[in-house]
C-alpha cells in the first residue's frame, strides 16, 4: 500500500470523489456538494496498485485547529487499516504544520 497526497482537481482527486461518494454520501442520501473549498484542503490517498482505496481530507480552520474530514475507505480494503494509516499521516501533517488541535466528526457506523 502506497499513501501520498492528492492535488486538487487531479485524477486522483476525482477518483477521490467517486470514493467519498459511495462510502459516504450515498448511504445517507446526499448527492450535491460545492467542492470549490476544497482546493485550500489538504488531500490524503492511500493506493494499492494505483486503486484508489481510501481518502482523508483536512481543512484549515484557523492558525492553530485543523478539522479532518471525509475519511472514506472502499469496503473491500478495510483489513489493510488504510484508514488508520492515513489518520497517521493527517497528524503528522497538521503536528509538523504548527498546529495544535484536530478536530473531527465520526459516524456510529
Amino acid at each position: 500500500m502506497e499513501t501520498r497526497q492528492i492535488e486538487f482537481d487531479s485524477s486522483d482527486y476525482h477518483k477521490a470523489l467517486v470514493l467519498r461518494d459511495e462510502v459516504l454520501r450515498k448511504p445517507l442520501g446526499l448527492f450535491d456538494e460545492n467542492l470549490t473549498t476544497e482546493a485550500a484542503d489538504v488531500h490524503f490517498g492511500a493506493f494499492v496498485n494505483d486503486r484508489l482505496i481510501a481518502v482523508l481530507l483536512l481543512t484549515k480552520l484557523n492558525g492553530t485547529d485543523i478539522k479532518m474530514r471525509q475519511v472514506a475507505v472502499d469496503e473491500n480494503f478495510r483489513s489493510l487499516k488504510a484508514g488508520s494509516k492515513l489518520v497517521q499521516i493527517a497528524e503528522s501533517y497538521a503536528r509538523n504544520a504548527g498546529y495544535r488541535k484536530m478536530v473531527l466528526n465520526a459516524r456510529k457506523t
